[in-house]
């Protein structure tokens, strides 16, 4: 039987094989992703590391790891690949310094590419031109999401945080192209200095009211895989941006009924034709507001799953590229 080739694109690929002391290049350190791969492994699957930075115009690749055998490609076009991930495309700097160049990538893939991609280019390509104002779309439509704005001078920022601390006693700035809490600020207490640069680099931040709850309750995670809710996941930290704290502790939760209707109305609103999708939802649990959606280059956490007897997190992955190869 023909083997399928998977291609996974992530920005950290310099560390040895866990199988084979021999492969010393080509994987992520990353234990989430390492998961994905070994379950991959067990399959009739040869996969390849790739860096977006490493697609020509053309479509070649400069080089491709081979995670099980060791073996590198060089100058082979991405159509020979059946199936390509989109895991990363580089750390927060790498992300915003070539904005431009990635989604050229991406528009590129969507025009010309054969090969049949997680999530799928539309979806992918959206995400990289609209960034995070999205939300704005989501708060005009009246969902159930903190007070969002966006501003393009200090002078804005001061009046609407007005209105905003009057409603919220709080608020919180973000930057449209970031993640992992990259320039995110909570006023009162912020740095002020840090959303002047957003703006001056950006010409644009997001202010959104404060949701306290945050330290109390944490933020749930609901896991879609093919518009099916898979999994939840609860995060819980000391710091505001639960990616910024020091010990984070993750646990599998059951969702209220009330997240997950929350979860897949903003779905459906956002991205119903995507493959992955992870819907951020904080505040009261019988009355959620939505934190984030996150399209391309989502965590999916499977670290959770370490010493349970399913992995629902890479059995899922899976099972979404075999479901995508037979509509193909």
């Amino acid at each position: 039987m023909k083997k399928v080739k998977v291609g996974l694109m992530y920005s950290e690929n310099e560390c040895g094989s866990p199988l084979d002391s021999n492969i010393q290049f080509g994987w992520p350190g990353s234990i989430n992703y390492r998961n994905i791969i070994l379950e991959l492994i067990k399959h009739n699957v040869e996969i390849y590391n790739l860096k977006w930075g490493g697609v020509g115009r053309d479509l070649f690749v400069d080089k491709m790891y081979g995670l099980s055998n060791g073996r590198c490609l060089e100058g082979k076009s991405i159509n020979y690949l059946d199936v390509l991930c989109f895991l990363g495309f580089g750390d927060i700097s790498e992300v915003r310094d070539s904005d431009e160049k990635i989604t050229e990538m991406v528009d590129r893939l969507h025009q010309n590419s054969e090969v049949l991609t997680i999530n799928p280019t539309e979806t992918v390509l959206r995400a990289r031109k609209k960034k995070k104002k999205y939300l704005i779309d989501l708060y005009e439509q009246g969902f159930p999401i903190p007070d969002t704005f966006l501003v393009t001078s200090l002078e804005d920022l001061y009046t609407v945080s007005h209105d905003l601390l009057e409603k919220y006693e709080g608020y919180v700035t973000k930057p449209i192209n970031g993640f992992r809490g990259f320039g995110v600020e909570k006023f009162p207490g912020g740095n002020l200095s840090v959303v002047e640069d957003i703006i001056k680099n950006d010409s644009e931040v997001l202010i959104q009211g404060f949701v306290p709850e945050i330290y109390t309750l944490g933020e749930r995670s609901l896991f879609y895989f093919d518009g099916e809710l898979k999994y939840t996941v609860l995060k819980e930290s000391d710091e505001f941006i639960i990616s910024r704290g020091d010990s984070i502790e993750r646990t599998l939760i059951n969702p209220t009924q009330e997240e997950e209707k929350l979860a897949e109305e903003v779905r459906e609103f956002v991205a119903p034709e995507s493959l992955l999708a992870r819907v951020d939802l904080i505040g009261d649990r019988c009355n959620p507001l939505l934190g984030e959606v996150t399209l391309s280059s989502l965590g999916m956490y499977t670290r959770v799953f370490d010493g349970k007897a399913k992995n629902i997190a890479t059995d899922s992955y899976w099972d979404l590229i075999k479901k995508i190869l037979k509509k193909q």
